[in-house]
């Protein structure tokens, strides 16, 4: 573990002892690089903000149940990544609006609007994916990846042991790396499978 490593831990210990001034901390080291993940997902600075405080508001409610079992930092990604992609589906679902009713200052540019139509023809191929993976696989990888959800929660609540977590999720991510190339998206192979 690096001295950053070892020092965000720190912050999350103390942030789960009620300590506001390691929130602080932990929000002064993450939040311009988690504003710019962001940013580009998302091409909306208000949106981007949002997604960004709920990973620290969610944290800070969370800090008595908090465990990171890995880097804060992927963590950290792992949550903005999350928060961001619920914002964009909750925008999708929004009413329409004819677009003569939109001041032209608030029109959003062509290259969000083209990266908006990938991420949703890529959230229905990985839908698809999904549906061709066993039930409780299915269930493991939405926890963890959709949900964020640890891999001891996921064992809980599904009633297996966290090695069955494990084995699940090498399983999935195999999916997906098998599948996505042939589908036309880059997917580079986690280390760790």
């Amino acid at each position: 573990m690096d001295t950053s490593d070892h020092e965000d831990q720190q912050l999350v210990a103390r942030i789960s002892s009620g300590d506001e001034a390691a929130l602080k901390a932990l929000i002064g080291r993450y939040s311009h690089y988690l504003y710019q993940f962001a940013s580009s997902i998302l091409c909306d600075h208000d949106l981007t903000q949002q997604a960004v405080s709920n990973v620290f508001i969610s944290i800070w409610q969370r800090r008595l149940t908090l465990s990171i079992n890995h880097s804060v930092n992927a963590y950290l990604f792992s949550c903005t990544n999350y928060q961001a992609f619920r914002l964009l589906r909750k925008k999708a679902h929004a009413a329409e609006v004819s677009i003569d009713d939109v001041p032209s200052d608030e029109l959003v540019e062509s290259g969000c609007v083209v990266k908006e139509v990938q991420f949703h023809e890529f959230i229905g191929d990985i839908e698809a994916l999904l549906e061709q993976m066993p039930p409780e696989r299915q269930k493991v990888f939405r926890m963890s990846i959709f949900e964020n959800t640890g891999y001891k929660e996921i064992a809980s609540a599904l009633g297996i042991s966290v090695s069955g977590v494990q084995k699940h999720m090498t399983r999935a991510k195999a999916q997906m790396a098998a599948a996505l190339p042939k589908l036309g998206y880059p997917f580079k192979q986690d280390p760790g499978l």
